[in-house]
């Protein structure tokens, strides 16, 4: 059967093409559902501060004022627009600087993840 749920494990361009071809695209974070209406891959220039740790698929490396940096199975993808439970579609860049804060420490999908490796 055919989902639309982000499968973190996947490549980055693999999530990256799965993201902007689907209108229902969606992850969980803190047992809710947000979809992900725009992704890209990352620039091979681009860069941007993280701290030195491990990061595991679909966990949230970092946030700027363009979008959310996130870990996949094989890279990273930067999410462009996303909707919250009970909101509209908005700008990812927009959850840098407001109190709903996407950056360090958020994980999508975190549990699935969990359960798929025996960990927790």
């Amino acid at each position: 059967m055919k989902t639309n749920r982000i499968d973190w494990t996947k490549t980055d361009q693999e999530i990256v093409a799965f993201i902007n071809t689907s209108t229902k695209a969606y992850t969980f974070l803190n047992d809710e559902k947000w979809y992900i209406g725009k992704a890209r891959v990352l620039l091979p220039d681009e860069t941007f501060v993280m701290v030195m740790k491990i990061f595991f698929p679909g966990e949230v490396i970092n946030s700027d004022e363009e979008g959310i940096y996130v870990q996949t199975g094989t890279g990273m993808i930067k999410i462009l627009a996303l909707q919250p439970p009970g909101q509209k579609m908005t700008p990812a860049g927009i959850f840098y600087t407001s109190e709903q804060r996407l950056g360090l420490g958020n994980w999508f999908d975190r549990i699935s993840f969990e359960k798929k490796q025996n960990i927790s």
